[in-house]
């Protein structure tokens, strides 16, 4: 193997001995931050715990994620079972970019208000209340009252930092006069619905992650500083920071929209896994290791590469990577590919998705660890997102790395996929409201 090569795939090693290491410090920052010292975890309390899986009825949920506003209708039928009733979903870049800077408060929420109101209309008055799952890092200051701290995943749309997501939401629902509601019941983060859809038919589950278009933990806390109760809290674990970094992450970095933070999320998320490797390809290319030093314009237009692009790449197991040439002509309009320059871009993909993947497990051991230092108890990690869920050899990859880490332990922790968790887990979250089952609206103090 070329020099160049090996030191790309040394580059993107994450060795075992390395995840340790990491898993350490991971863990430091959690205690940190319940302890109010500086963490670059936020630490966010949910003022929820877990459901008793009893809870039942039909509730709406609407869910604003990195790429798709959903909202959806549950019927929760106890015993931890639910079934979805209808389901409405409309991409935030529909005709209208809603991420853009150039977009309002006001826009933004009445583009997701008249989501909801589509499935209200259809049974006026049939749900009991809805639950809003809004994916990026606030304040819990209520059930209702969710104060951004900062937008991730490159949304930019203004007017909304430092405002109450949960008064946005039901000032626009109320001016389209709809009858019987909705009333908002809850406001939680997509790990929180994770960890409470899982949890809902497994008392094991104490984990809950994204592995989307964006990248973030949660956890149960046994005993919560401020109330004593156990409760959910958020980390905002892709803002963890002290981490190995390549020069090509150190780009995509600089030209981020927040240069110097989310670091994590920069290194594991589908948001950036793509132009990490078109980063990493460009160099390739520009040293003549692959395409003959020949660049395509493709490899120079930033964010041109997606996750999709890495998934199909990697989802090829011809002898000829015939589809890899396929991709070459079809997204690259490079039409002269050698066997070498396919093979290249295929192991190129397969360093970066297992790097993220391997990440992200040694962040679900430090978080373990906090929660049972000697690891003698069951545990079930719950994970949602297209990453895990689609991207070829991922979850493979990422339950490799556990069993490494884990060594003889790894037979009490289960990776449990949960699709869909994160409207399922608002209407579980506004049944438990319903029912009396959560922590009371005590604000005490919004991040630890």
């Amino acid at each position: 193997m070329p020099d160049i090569l090996a030191g790309l795939k040394q580059s993107f090693a994450a060795p075992a001995a390395q995840l340790q290491s990491i898993a350490v410090r991971f863990q430091s920052e959690i205690e940190d931050g319940l302890a109010g010292n500086s963490s670059s975890l936020k630490m966010l309390r949910s003022l929820l715990g877990v459901p008793t899986g009893g809870e039942k009825g039909d509730f709406l949920s609407l869910d604003l994620g990195g790429t798709n506003a959903r909202a959806v209708w549950i019927k929760l039928l106890g015993n931890g079972r639910y079934i979805q009733k209808q389901r409405e979903v409309i991409s935030l870049n529909s005709g209208r970019d809603y991420r853009s800077e150039l977009v309002q408060a006001h826009e933004l929420f009445s583009f997701l208000a008249e989501l909801v109101e589509q499935l209200a209309r259809a049974n006026p008055g049939g749900y009991e209340g809805l639950g809003f799952t809004f994916s990026f890092p606030y304040r819990q200051l209520g059930h209702t009252r969710a104060e951004l701290v900062q937008w991730t995943k490159e949304f930019r749309t203004a007017g909304v930092v430092g405002k109450n997501v949960g008064q946005l939401l039901q000032d626009a629902l109320t001016s389209r006069n709809l009858p019987a509601g909705p009333e908002l019941k809850v406001v939680i983060n997509d790990t929180v619905g994770t960890l409470l859809t899982a949890s809902y038919n497994d008392r094991d589950a104490h984990v809950g992650s994204i592995l989307g278009t964006g990248h973030n933990t949660c956890y149960l806390e046994p005993h919560e500083p401020d109330s004593g109760e156990p409760m959910i809290i958020n980390l905002e674990s892709g803002n963890f920071g002290n981490l190995p970094i390549t020069p090509f992450d150190a780009e995509l970095d600089r030209e981020s929209g927040n240069p110097g933070q989310q670091r994590l999320e920069k290194m594991v998320s589908g948001k950036y896994l793509g132009e990490i490797f078109r980063l990493a390809v460009r160099h390739l290319i520009r040293h003549g290791f692959c395409l003959g030093q020949s660049m395509p314009q493709f490899f120079d237009a930033p964010y041109s590469l997606s996750s999709e692009d890495m998934s199909t790449i990697l989802a090829d197991t011809s002898a000829p990577l015939a589809g890899v040439r396929a991709w070459f002509e079809q997204q690259a309009a490079v039409f002269t590919s050698t066997y070498s320059d396919r093979a290249v871009l295929k192991g190129t993909a397969l360093m970066i998705a297992q790097r993220s993947s391997r990440l992200a497990a040694a962040t679900y051991l430090g978080i373990l660890r906090h929660l049972d230092p000697e690891l003698g108890r069951h545990h079930t990690i719950a994970i949602d997102g297209s990453l895990y869920e689609k991207m070829p050899g991922y979850a493979a990859n990422l339950a490799q790395a556990l069993s490494e880490i884990l060594g003889g332990k790894s037979a009490l922790v289960t990776v449990k996929p949960v699709h869909d968790a994160s409207q399922v887990g608002a209407a579980i979250a506004a049944a438990m409201l319903s029912a009396g089952t959560t922590q009371s609206e005590n604000p005490g103090t919004s991040s630890i």
